[in-house]
């Protein structure tokens, strides 16, 4: 996930697991999340905060499989300025 931020700009994304078979759906490489910060909240939701002026990278490995409800709060929003939906399964090849 990357976020290009102005001077002053802020964001937060939310991520809402809304199905999935595994608690944690999702794993953020420790060494990887340059200029986020990372809010653990519960085993259903996650924060995430970056603020300007940067460019902000985050590496999510979601597994097994699951969907999520992603909502992105600009500039201290106190509504979503946008929400969307993913959807992960397994990558599996067959012959």
């Amino acid at each position: 996930m990357r976020a290009v931020l102005s001077e002053d700009a802020s964001l937060v994304v939310v991520i809402h697991r809304t199905s999935g078979s595994a608690q944690n759906s999702w794993f953020l490489d420790p060494m990887n999340h340059e200029g986020w910060i990372v809010h653990e909240t519960n085993a259903m939701d996650q924060e995430f905060e970056a603020y300007g002026p940067q460019t902000s990278d985050l590496e999510i490995t979601f597994y097994e499989t699951g969907s999520a409800e992603l909502s992105f709060y600009e500039n201290g929003s106190e509504e979503p300025d946008r929400v969307k939906i993913i959807h992960w399964a397994p990558f599996t090849i067959s012959k």
